[in-house]
């Protein structure tokens, strides 16, 4: 595998240890309301940019680059660093990167008029109700995610219309998605990163729940404000100074600054050609 210039990356490792090393940093750089980040914190968040620009560069190379370059890795099993670099990868790629999803609206207009079909499936748990997009010449079956029994009417269709996505699954099926299933999907997902960045770095777990994250995450804390108000001279009230705060949005935030940051410096040293769009 080999950059834009022609050389093979396994000679440019430190270069691609460069490009996460400084995606990372400027990740934690812009999670300026949060509390201050760990020496263990801030490799999660180099596991997390060397995730990330696996997309585009054999994921073993990576690894590679941060064992050689970083002595803090060679401690580590590399079993657990590919699992969770894969692990970011896979739903970064399915909640940021899909670019096989299309609003309702404009996946009808190239695939006709929609319909609710009663279908018989015994392998698939007997009758179901399945979206049908009819025109002159086909008929495209699709199938609805996470939709309630109530929420499978032409009613419910047409009043969230805006909020429908149309996405292509692997295999070729159709799938109709609320974008508040995939919001919280990405909420949960920046939940999860702060998590191993600021409550368990480096150490992966097999099973966590929801419940163990948000515990984990309350004792988070950050300022509320630069404008401290004295209620008296010499007192100022503990609870003024921190509170506990949804911090996803500044977690979504810096990560997405540092993917920025990853792909300038990827593309700026030539180890990648144009950005992630």
């Amino acid at each position: 595998m080999n950059d834009i210039y022609g050389t093979n990356l396994q000679d440019r490792l430190s270069d691609i240890y460069f490009v996460i090393h400084g995606a990372a940093a400027f990740m934690a750089e812009q999670m300026t309301n949060l509390s201050s980040i760990s020496n263990e914190g801030k490799l999660e968040m180099e596991i997390i940019m060397a995730g990330i620009l696996s997309y585009r560069i054999e994921k073993h190379i990576i690894l590679q680059a941060l064992l050689e370059n970083n002595p803090a890795f060679s401690h580590l099993c590399q079993t657990s660093i590919l699992n969770a670099m894969n692990g970011y990868l896979l739903d970064y790629e399915y909640l940021v990167l899909n670019k096989k999803r299309y609003p309702l609206l404009d996946f009808a207009e190239k695939h006709g008029k929609l319909k609710l079909q009663h279908l018989t499936e015994p392998d698939k748990g007997g009758e179901l109700i399945a979206p049908l997009f009819v025109d002159e010449n086909n008929i495209t079956l699709c199938r609805f995610a996470f939709l309630e029994n109530y929420e499978l009417t032409p009613e419910f269709i047409v009043k969230n219309k805006s909020n429908i996505l149309v996405e292509e699954s692997s295999d070729g099926e159709y799938l109709f998605r609320l974008q508040w299933d995939l919001d919280r999907f990405y909420n949960d997902f920046m939940k999860l990163i702060a998590y191993y960045i600021y409550c368990s770095p480096l150490n992966y777990k097999n099973v966590l729940c929801d419940v163990e994250i948000d515990e984990g995450l309350s004792n988070i804390k950050r300022k509320a404000t630069n404008i401290i108000v004295f209620y008296k001279e010499g007192e100022i009230p503990q609870s003024d100074l921190e509170e506990t705060p949804n911090i996803c949005p500044d977690i979504s935030y810096a990560l997405e600054q540092g993917v920025y940051s990853l792909n300038a410096l990827g593309i700026s040293t030539g180890i990648i050609g144009q950005s992630i769009d």
